[in-house]
C-alpha cells in the first residue's frame, strides 16, 4: 500500500516532537495528537493487510476548505473516508443520534462520529466531481449505521485519476 502523508509537524520518521506537539495543540486543539496516535495504529494495519493496489491519504487539507480529512483510502473498490478517533467504549448509531452505551443506556456525546465522516465524504466526493472525477455515492450516516457504496460506472482504470487528485508535489510518499 502507498502512503501519502500530510500530516503537520511529523519528523521525518514519522514521530511528533514534544514541541511539536505543544504547537499542533495550539493549532488543531488538544485532542490532535491523540488522533495522529490513533491514525498511526490503523495505518500500520492497512499496511500490513492491503496489497499494493491500495493508497492511504493522511490528513489531506482540502483545498478551498478548512476541513482536513484524516484518512482517505483509494482501491479498486473506490474511494473511501475513514475517521479514526482514540475514543473508547461502546458507542451506538440509532436514526440521527450518536452516542456511548453505559450500563445499557444511551448517552449523548458531542461528536456525531457518523454525521463527521458522512460530512468528510461529501465534501471529498464534491472535491473529486471538482478534478472531473465521476464519484462513487457514499453515505456512511445513513439510518441503520452500516456503510454502503453504489458502483460508479466509468471510472478510471485502476483510478490513477484519483491518486493524482491527492497526491501534493510537496508531501512526503510512502510505500
Amino acid at each position: 500500500m502507498k502512503l501519502i502523508d500530510h500530516t503537520p509537524y511529523l519528523s521525518g520518521n514519522g514521530d511528533v516532537s514534544f514541541l511539536n506537539q505543544m504547537l499542533a495543540s495550539l493549532k488543531f486543539g488538544s485532542s490532535w495528537y491523540p488522533e495522529i496516535q490513533a491514525q498511526k495504529i490503523v495505518v500500520g494495519h492497512l499496511q500490513d493487510n492491503l496489497s499494493k493496489g491500495y493508497t492511504l491519504v493522511r490528513n489531506l487539507p482540502l483545498p478551498g476548505s478548512d476541513a482536513v480529512i484524516p484518512l482517505i483510502l483509494l482501491g479498486p473498490a473506490g474511494v473511501f473516508v475513514l475517521v479514526v478517533t482514540p475514543l473508547k467504549g461502546t458507542f451506538q448509531a440509532k436514526a440521527d443520534t450518536w452516542g456511548e452505551l453505559v450500563s445499557g443506556k444511551m448517552r449523548s456525546t458531542p461528536a456525531n462520529l457518523l454525521v463527521r465522516a458522512s460530512r468528510m465524504a461529501r465534501a471529498i466526493q464534491r472535491y473529486l466531481q471538482k478534478q472531473g472525477n465521476e464519484v462513487a455515492v457514499v453515505d456512511a450516516g445513513n439510518r441503520s449505521g452500516h456503510a454502503y457504496r453504489q458502483p460508479a460506472p466509468n471510472r478510471a482504470r485502476g483510478d490513477e485519476r484519483w491518486h493524482r487528485a491527492f497526491h501534493h508535489h510537496d508531501q512526503p510518499v510512502q510505500s
